[in-house]
């Protein structure tokens, strides 16, 4: 089932890449092994409690959820079972720690205001995607062509983050 999800409707997604890679890691899980006409909230909560052992709940989660799409596209589109026993099985708490201000000046402290350093560009780009909520990859693919230098902004390509990220002045400055 992983493998054919893998197939048919990762490749559709934006994060088809990682989401194949963990579909393979599942399907080589012992949970795989299970038919899935015997799949039980219990199997899954014992996966869960295993793999808290071996990664932290985030990625867990991201697994759960991965595993509850899969089985959802069983039961609604392919008719393979009648209902999702992932949806009685309770996820992990989430993160309840974010960084502090106090984290902040350290790590800028740390890192320097020299910009030729790398450790000082990465806290730049770590304190501009805190500003503007943009991923890494938003960030990385940021050029001259895609930021407008007079609104100190750019526009947003995709639906979901459909906003505008305002920038630091500081941070729109040529690198070197």
């Amino acid at each position: 089932m992983f493998s054919r999800y893998a197939r048919e409707v990762s490749p559709k997604k934006r994060g088809a890449r990682w989401e194949i890679i963990r579909l393979e890691r599942l399907s080589k899980d012992k949970i795989s092994e299970i038919r899935l006409s015997d799949l039980a909230p219990s199997d899954f909560a014992d996966w869960r409690d295993r793999r808290l052992s071996e990664v932290a709940p985030a990625s867990v989660n991201r697994e759960m959820v991965l595993m509850s799409a899969v089985l959802t596209q069983a039961r609604r589109e392919w008719g393979l079972i009648s209902s999702n026993p992932m949806t009685d099985v309770s996820k992990p708490p989430p993160r309840d720690r974010r960084v502090s201000q106090d984290d902040i000046d350290k790590l800028v402290v740390a890192a320097g205001a020299d910009l030729t350093k790398i450790r000082a560009r990465a806290v730049h780009a770590f304190l501009f995607a805190i500003e503007t909520a943009m991923r890494s990859g938003e960030i990385i693919s940021l050029t001259n062509q895609t930021v407008d230098r007079e609104k100190r902004a750019r526009p947003c390509q995709r639906p979901k983050m459909a906003r505008l990220a305002r920038f630091h002045s500081q941070m729109l400055r040529p690198r070197f």
